[in-house]
């Protein structure tokens, strides 16, 4: 089960990860309360629509092979995410799988590109001000 501190650990692990590949990131999170430990009990699994995450997984892995957008990696990449909360939240060793997939999909040279790419853009739609233009400081006139 992966409650808020391993839960944790495993985003840091991805985030090194991705750093050792020399993929740029940037944390841009709005910090949440805590998970509550019912939230992932039997009972919220149940909710859960595995099979509509792992139909998610396919139609995403499927889109990859002819469109390569960050539209369509960040997709998957939160599907990959929510089937191994889930298959670790049952203690179904499935789970590795889906952690596998994330890690070889992060390995690939062009999916590395393509996230670089991104986060360039938005650096640069960002810029100075957060994409406001900043007036130049004018001088007062001494009399």
């Amino acid at each position: 089960v992966f409650f808020m501190d391993e839960a944790t650990k495993f985003i840091e692990t991805v985030i090194r990860n991705m750093k050792n590949f020399g993929i740029k990131v940037m944390k841009n999170v709005v910090k949440q309360p805590d998970l509550n430990p019912e939230d992932v009990t039997g009972q919220s699994l149940q909710k859960m629509d595995i099979q509509s995450i792992l139909d998610s997984i396919a139609v995403n892995e499927s889109k990859l092979q002819v469109e390569l957008s960050l539209e369509v990696i960040n997709s998957l990449m939160a599907s990959y995410q929510k089937a191994v909360e889930y298959f670790s939240a049952v203690n179904d060793p499935t789970y590795k799988t889906y952690m596998d997939r994330m890690h070889l999909l992060l390995q690939r040279e062009d999916i590395r590109a393509t996230l670089d790419s991104g986060a360039e853009a938005v650096k640069q739609s960002d810029g100075p001000g957060l994409g406001r233009q900043v007036p130049p400081i004018e001088e007062e006139e001494k009399i």
